[in-house]
């Protein structure tokens, strides 16, 4: 594995790290937190957190197939 391949790997560690995280914590019926710049800020639905953690569990996978290829 060269320098490259295992910097990658290890961001997308980090990175499945981080959305393990975020998942069990919506898992346990905790709000997921999205920042903004934007001073203006109305919260979010349940629908929008119940997509945005489907989202996070498919960017999981696909990391984790990246990270199995490399």
């Amino acid at each position: 594995m060269n320098k490259e391949t295992l910097s990658r790997a290890k961001k997308l560690e980090a990175d499945i790290k981080c959305i393990e995280v975020l998942l069990e914590e919506h898992k346990k019926n905790h709000w997921l937190n999205v920042t903004s710049p934007r001073p203006y800020n109305e919260g979010q639905s349940r629908r929008f957190q119940e997509e945005l953690a489907q989202w996070l569990e498919e960017r999981k996978e696909a990391y984790e197939k990246e990270l199995e290829e490399l």
